[in-house]
C-alpha cells in the first residue's frame, strides 16, 4: 500500500489550491491593523508623541502616522524601525492582543 501524501497536487495548466486573493486581502487587512494597535499602544505606555518615534526611527512622521491609521503596508525594514525605537522586537508588534 502506498503512504498517503498530503502535498498539494500539481495539474499540468493549474496551479495548486491555496487562499484566495481575497483571503489575502483580509489578512493583510488584519494584520495592518494589529500593527496600528499595537504601534499606538506601546506609543502612548511610553508618553511618546509620533514625532518622537519619528525621530527615534528614522521615519517621517507622517508614514508613523499612516501605519497607526492602518492606512499603508509597512516594510520590513520599517517596522524593525519602529519596534526599535520602541525597545521591542519587530515580532512583538504583530501580535494580537
Amino acid at each position: 500500500m502506498k503512504p498517503k501524501n498530503d502535498s498539494p497536487k500539481f495539474h499540468r495548466g493549474r496551479k495548486p489550491e491555496g487562499p484566495s486573493s481575497r483571503d489575502l486581502q483580509r489578512f493583510k487587512g488584519f494584520s495592518r491593523l494589529i500593527l496600528a494597535e499595537n504601534l499606538l499602544v506601546e506609543r502612548l505606555a511610553q508618553g511618546l508623541v509620533q514625532k518622537d518615534v519619528a525621530k527615534l526611527s528614522g521615519i517621517h512622521k507622517s508614514a508613523v502616522s499612516r501605519i497607526e491609521k492602518a492606512q499603508t503596508d509597512t516594510p520590513l525594514s520599517t517596522l524593525d524601525s519602529l519596534a526599535r525605537s520602541l525597545g521591542k522586537e519587530a515580532h512583538q508588534l504583530l501580535i494580537p492582543r
